[in-house]
């Protein structure tokens, strides 16, 4: 159970919304209908003085309490600054409650009649040009007589400035606002509103974020792909094929690789610097075609490989391996043109089995 009061700060700076739960649960627990009520008259100043909404604050419990609780002294002098939260057949009956006659209503409520009017009162000033905030600074008497200053934020700009001293002169009649026990709001010494204007002297930096969104990148992924694709071509134009046809007895697999490559080197230009290559040749018994892989790093054509190509080559075949009666194998993959060929001079010279079947090779 809360029943601590509500200060000043919470009136005049909380949200409607919140301040409305933390009345109304004060009120169910302390029955306090005094406070309750200048908690009311304070937010109807405030809505009065500020552009934020709290008309018809509390209006359930402000009912209730004027059409069914104990007529008191209390109802009495504060009813009229409720008059709006009722019907006309409404508040004559609040009226009917609360005093024996007219004479005696005019008497008690002759000074909160006249805040009502002020409440009540709308705005009739110009509308401003500009966004800038403003606030009411004003200096009040405490009970000790020591001045102490008061702001109140969000104020409204169209409100008539001669309208200003009535209503902050009813804070004085609230005594609901203490401090250490000492009353704050006896006596408004001043009041002034002042427009703030900000201006920026230093601006922030702000750093471009590294985003990506999908139309930039799907352009982005399409200029890569067509760079890829501009290097594939390139890659194609700087290679050359090399095609040979080989006796159709002829077995690959009676010779190792290294014989291999130096037979195939045997049939190209000198010039040539072969990167990769590979023996095709057709199965006399099955008739499958078969391929033989050759890694010419594990070989001396290592010495003939060029880390860089030029771009004038043609891929080209140079002999055509569709003779009659013979097997075709296709040696010879990415050549590109190199002058360096000095190591073709210290190729060891293959035995006398290899020399015939070289020299019968090459006679046809």
């Amino acid at each position: 159970m809360s029943e601590q009061k509500l200060n000043q700060r919470q009136l005049f700076g909380m949200k409607r919304e919140n301040l409305v739960k933390k009345i109304t649960q004060y009120y169910y627990d302390t029955l306090d209908v005094a406070s309750v009520l200048d908690y009311t008259i304070a937010i109807l100043i405030r809505n009065a003085l500020t552009v934020n909404d709290f008309a018809l604050f509390l209006d359930e419990l402000i009912r209730d309490l004027f059409l069914f609780a104990e007529p008191n002294d209390l109802l009495r002098k504060k009813c009229s600054y409720f008059q709006n939260y009722f019907t006309k057949e409404e508040w004559e009956t609040v009226v009917g409650r609360l005093f024996k006659n007219k004479t005696s209503y005019f008497k008690y409520t002759k000074a909160a009649r006249s805040h009502y009017d002020q409440l009540m009162k709308p705005n009739i000033g110009k509308e401003l040009t500009d966004d800038r905030k403003v606030a009411i600074e004003s200096v009040f008497k405490d009970a000790n007589g020591k001045n102490h200053k008061w702001t109140l934020r969000d104020a409204d700009p169209l409100k008539d400035k001669k309208d200003f001293k009535a209503l902050l002169e009813i804070l004085t009649t609230l005594p609901i606002f203490e401090n250490n026990g000492v009353r704050r709001f006896t006596q408004l010494v001043e009041s002034k509103r002042i427009y703030s204007e900000i201006e920026v002297v230093v601006e922030r930096k702000i750093l471009p974020r590294k985003t990506t969104n999908k139309k930039d990148g799907t352009k982005k992924s399409q200029q890569k792909s067509a760079q890829k694709l501009t290097n594939n071509v390139a890659d194609k134009k700087t290679r050359q094929t090399k095609r040979t046809a080989m006796p159709a007895d002829f077995d690959p697999n009676s010779l190792s690789e290294e014989e291999l490559l130096k037979l195939v080197e045997s049939t190209i230009p000198e010039d040539a610097a072969l990167t990769d290559f590979h023996f095709e040749y057709t199965d006399l018994v099955t008739g499958e075609v078969s391929t033989i892989p050759i890694n010419p790093k594990k070989t001396s054509v290592e010495s003939r490989v060029t880390p860089e190509t030029g771009n004038d080559s043609v891929s080209a075949p140079l002999i055509s391996p569709s003779e009659k009666g013979q097997t075709p194998a296709l040696a010879a993959v990415g050549a590109a043109n190199d002058k360096e060929s000095e190591n073709q001079t210290n190729r060891k010279k293959p035995n006398k089995h290899k020399r015939k079947l070289l020299e019968k090779f090459q006679k046809r």
